[in-house]
């Protein structure tokens, strides 16, 4: 379940990610917060507008809140958390444990139990509490939000609410010294308040401190009078004379069975130091149980840490007051034995019949190694069908299939804090010394290639004796090392074919069956298939695929990531290739993928390219290991085949560095005219990656295309459209002409509407770099015409964004404006760079209407890219320019200044002229530059010796 914080700062986990996710700069962040104190309460946009900005909001503070509203939306789209619209105003709403509410559902427990004469529970309550109350509200935040002072107020009155309730709950469980340490930390902030001073003055004399306990008496005496011109109150004054006559009535722990875990059975394992990554898991689990389930089976393959979390559960309950008793079933005996075994371990009452043993007790019973079984299912169902109040927690590698079992499955460890933490203390504990900063990337990829198994960290931590992380981690990736022990010849350390052996344990039942033919082909791309992909793989085969899939995944060998793919954890996926036959997964993936690709190159160029785009990027990852394999092979018809389909598929989606190295390889690959075409491909991309060189490869290929009178294509049209395009931005105008001519050439050639379009797109650009803008404009409204009735809906959106462009340009923003969003509305999803291009429409056409909260919203957006691997840097450039334009707008010089030489860095970088935004727009900057005079050079340098780091601390500070 997802986690969001706002203690200690606005932070969002997600179980299936390892890092916390992107939450937007401090807007969105503060946003957020006023959704989740409220939810599931639904604050109307006045509301909103009120908690944001207070008794002055901008004039566009309801188009600044539907900006961030939006950008949240995005950054929780991974999550299983929404934004609900609801009768003008918002909700969150989903599965989220959000702290603050967790706090106030434990304060409410602690006041029940305390109530109802159950100290023990109340105190663990208020204890939890406290721990959780630990960080301030929406750090970082605090002077930002109009909202946030009363909020703050708020809550700090619930911690210190907490740590009183936890003084009297400590006190009456007879915890005095607890009791007094509560209560003097109230105390500290609520030096008038009379309670806090009750618990401490009877804590102290509890503890055999009736001296001191009297001086309290007198010093609150005189702080009231003296601050507050008032007396003690009849209670204190009272208190007061039972310490001076040692008339307390002593005070004594909860009975045990209310407060301690179970007089009956075996001492709960201690837990592994440290314990990590697993706190959501238990509190699920313990919720789960303490709701009212009867039996919680904890599945997954051997080594996830399922008996830890068993352990982990029975201590957070046995706080809570409920009586736990713990056993382990023994391996080699059978059913029935193993069962009245682990009663007898568990110090339960001896009985012939373990189902009536088991039944017969009043709270939790862990049953620790439970093999899933017909025997075994028909003992614990007898148990459960008994009269009683019997809880049973079992762990076990699968369900056991009884009526009303909640099976739970254990995940790897996802953050890969919680694994180089684990991996950190596995080494410590042998001895080694770890440095994180030169140790750290190296821990890290350990830990990847282990997918989070905690056996196996533990395991390659322990290798450290012998080998540093580093070292390690370099014979990981030369194929001398494996991560299920050391190979032959090798180093080894003791222990390292555990994790073998419990894979091949885990494998064992499936091995000889449809099931181990799926394993392999699901180990033939470690980042994991899509069904659909699967069942190509698996065509011409008898495989029963559905059937063996539900065995892998009841298994724990399988699992679906979340993009909903199947896929085999690092382990599992190396000892399923040593199985044999790998040669054949390979062939059979690399048929497969070019297969899926032919089969979409049609759909990429239609109406319903997102479509296809969806699809492919559900099995992006085994397209990149079914060509990275066949570069390896130098299997010259799988390459050319997907690169062949998938060249349009890497422009639309913004893969230009991936896509290059490809053309490269394809060229020197093939001969003749496939050559020249794919020379044509590359000298395309090398341009739209504004790499040096593009205009002379181009050039090389266009020419050869001549020479062997290539067809009138898209690639072909495309090639002098880039040719033109290069020549203008270099101001050769004429060269721009001459070769807009030649792709109007062909795109009349070629017949097609789509590619005429396109030329006449092209010959725009040229007029508007010449300088007519108008005559551009006037080009681009023929070219939307026909688009509108018969082009795709890429290509309508790739020139509605050029001509919000020169809209924008000619000081028409607000029609700039109506395109551009016309232009998001209809290109397809997952059009990425397409999509960028869009976005720095939007944010210049309101930059230009002044709108600079609308306009740095949208460029926040934009620059939330920073991470994307096939980010383009002149268009972040591009957008951190309008950025620092709406910051010199507003007066934030010092910032503009940052921003903008950070984007001439970029711009200088890729040798493309600054001058790429309208021309207010940089007139503003000139302007920063002249009220900051000698002090702007300063401010440039920060942000121009480096941009990226520019562009994070303005996505944290915004």
């Amino acid at each position: 379940m997802d986690e969001l914080y706002l203690l200690g700062g606005v932070r969002l986990t997600s179980p299936g990610s390892p890092s916390q996710l992107p939450l937007g700069g401090a807007q969105q962040q503060g946003l957020l917060a006023m959704l989740a104190l409220a939810s599931p309460r639904a604050l109307t946009v006045s509301q909103l507008i009120d908690g944001l900005w207070g008794s002055s909001p901008p004039r566009s503070a309801r188009n600044a809140i539907q900006v961030r509203i939006n950008g949240l939306r995005k950054s929780l789209a991974p999550t299983g958390l929404e934004i609900e619209t609801i009768a003008g105003g918002y909700a969150l709403r989903g599965q989220v444990v959000i702290d603050t509410a967790r706090v106030r559902t434990l304060l409410e427990r602690g006041r029940a139990e305390f109530q109802a004469g159950r100290p023990g529970r109340a105190a663990a309550a208020y204890r939890e509490a406290t721990e959780l109350c630990r960080g301030a509200l929406c750090s970082g935040l605090e002077d930002h939000f109009a909202f946030l002072p009363a909020a703050v107020a708020e809550f700090d009155a619930r911690r210190v609410d907490a740590l009183l309730g936890s003084a009297s709950a400590e006190l009456a469980n007879g915890s005095p010294e607890a009791a007094a340490a509560s209560a003097a930390a109230v105390l500290q902030e609520r030096p008038y308040d009379e309670t806090a001073w009750s618990v401490h003055l009877q804590a102290l004399y509890h503890q055999g401190r009736q001296v001191e306990a009297l001086e309290g008496c007198r010093r609150l005496r005189r702080i009231l009078s003296e601050e507050l011109g008032i007396d003690p109150g009849r209670a204190i004054r009272s208190l007061e004379q039972d310490i001076l006559n040692h008339s307390l009535p002593p005070v004594l722990p909860e009975p045990m069975d209310q407060s301690s875990p179970s007089e009956a059975g075996a001492a709960l394992p201690e837990l592994p130091n440290p314990f990590v990554g697993r706190e959501a898991l238990v509190e699920r689990v313990a919720r789960t149980i303490a709701d009212g389930a009867r039996l919680v089976t904890l599945v997954g393959m051997g080594g996830m840490g399922k008996s830890v979390v068993a352990a982990a559960v029975g201590r957070r309950l046995a706080e809570q007051g409920i009586r736990v008793a713990y056993g382990t079933i023994p391996s080699e005996i059978d059913d029935r034995s193993a069962l009245f075994v682990a009663c007898q371990s568990a110090g339960l009452p001896a009985n012939n019949d373990p189902a009536l043993t088991l039944a017969s007790f009043d709270g939790l019973v862990i049953l620790d190694g439970v093999r899933a079984g017909p025997i075994i299912a028909a003992l614990i169902g007898a148990a459960l069908g008994q009269p009683g109040h019997l809880r049973l927690l079992v762990t076990s590698r699968e369900a056991l299939a009884i009526p009303a079992e909640y099976a739970i499955r254990v995940e790897p460890l996802r953050r890969v804090e919680d694994s180089a933490q684990l991996f950190i203390a596995s080494a410590q504990r042998r001895g080694a010394e770890l440095d994180p900063a030169r140790d750290g990337a190296a821990i890290a990829e350990i830990c990847a290639r282990l997918d989070g198994i905690p056996l196996g960290i533990e395991l390659a931590g322990a290798r450290t004796r012998v080998m540093s992380p580093t070292q390690f981690a370099e014979r990981l990736r030369r194929g001398e090392a494996s991560v299920l022990g050391a190979r032959r010849g090798g180093v080894s350390a003791a222990g390292t074919a555990d994790l073998k052996r419990v894979v091949e344990d885990a494998i064992a039942p499936v091995l000889g069956t449809h099931g181990e033919v799926v394993l392999q082909l699901l180990a033939s791309c470690s980042g994991g298939l899509s069904l659909d992909l699967l069942e190509r793989l698996a065509e011409g085969r008898d495989l029963l695929l559905e059937e063996s899939l539900s065995t892998l995944l009841d298994r724990g060998l399988c699992q679906h990531d979340d993009d909903g793919r199947l896929r085999l954890s690092g382990p599992v996926a190396e000892f399923a290739r040593g199985l044999g036959h790998s040669h054949d997964a390979d062939s059979a993936l690399a048929e497969a993928t070019a297969q899926l690709a032919e089969s979409l190159v049609d759909q990429l160029q239609s109406s319903s390219a997102g479509l296809a785009i969806e699809r492919l990027e559900g099995d992006s990852a085994a397209l990149d290991v079914a060509m990275q394999r066949a570069f390896e092979l130098g299997d010259t018809k799988t390459v050319t085949r997907l690169t062949t389909s998938l060249h349009r598929y890497w422009l639309m989606t913004g893969r230009l560095v991936p896509a290059s190295r490809a053309l490269a390889r394809c060229v020197e690959l093939t001969s003749g005219a496939k050559s020249a075409w794919f020379q044509l491909l590359q000298g395309t991309f090398a341009g739209y990656r504004h790499q040096p060189e593009a205009f002379e490869l181009l050039a090389g290929a266009l020419q050869t295309a001549q020479d062997l009178r290539l067809p009138p294509d898209r690639v072909h049209v495309n090639a002098w459209c880039t040719y033109s395009a290069l020549a203008a931005e270099s101001e050769a105008i004429e060269t721009a002409l001459c070769a807009a001519d030649q792709a109007r050439e062909l795109a009349a050639l070629s017949g097609s509407p789509e590619l005429i379009s396109l030329a006449r797109d092209l010959a725009a650009f040229v007029r508007g770099k010449s300088g007519d803008t108008q005559v551009a404009l006037d080009l681009r409204l023929e070219c939307l015409a026909e688009l509108r009735t018969s082009g795709t809906a890429y290509d309508l959106a790739a020139v509605l964004v050029n001509a919000a462009d020169d809209l924008a340009q000619l000081g028409r923003p607000a029609e700039g404006l109506a395109f551009a969003d016309e232009a998001l509305v209809v290109m397809p999803p997952g059009a990425t760079r397409l999509a960028t291009a869009g976005l720095l429409g939007r944010g210049q056409a309101q930059a230009l209407l002044r709108d600079t909260a609308a306009a740095e919203g949208t460029c926040l957006a934009m620059l939330a890219g920073i991470d994307d691997p096939n980010r383009d840097p002149v268009a972040l450039a591009d957008g951190l320019t309008i950025l620092a334009a709406c910051l010199a707008m507003r007066g934030d010089d010092q910032r503009a200044a940052r921003a903008s030489a950070a984007a001439t860095t970029w711009y200088a970088e890729n040798d493309v002229s600054p001058e790429r935004v309208a021309a207010p727009l940089r007139a503003e900057l000139a302007s920063c530059a002249e009220r900051l005079a000698s002090s702007h050079a300063t401010y440039g340098a920060l942000g121009a010796t480096d941009p990226e780091a520019t562009v994070r601390r303005l996505l944290g500070t915004m």
